[in-house]
């Protein structure tokens, strides 16, 4: 959603089993997961949130995670005003204000 700040954020939720504050550090580590063991019911190598991290910061941008364990996820991309790009700024600030 476009802000009265100018910036655009997405918003991403699961209901899936969440993460402690200690997991959402290590799944922001390259190859880091959350749960590491070899019985493990979710796949995948431990690059998406490091990622998109990264590239959030290249736009200058934030990515937040919370969570907790049995509650699911929401990830957060907020996009600086000066990196959204086709958006009279005024008329998008009256909308949303």
């Amino acid at each position: 959603s476009l802000r009265s700040n100018g910036s655009f954020v997405i918003s991403i939720s699961d209901t899936g089993i969440g993460m402690s504050p200690d997991d959402i550090k290590l799944a922001l580590t390259t190859f880091g997961q959350a749960d590491n063991s070899l019985s493990r019911k979710h796949a995948g190598t431990g690059l998406g949130l490091p990622l998109a991290k990264a590239m959030m910061e290249l736009h200058k941008g934030r990515l937040m995670v919370r969570s907790a364990p049995g509650r699911g996820t929401t990830i957060i991309l907020v996009f600086p005003a000066e990196r959204v790009a086709g958006v009279d700024r005024r008329e998008s600030v009256a909308r949303v204000s």
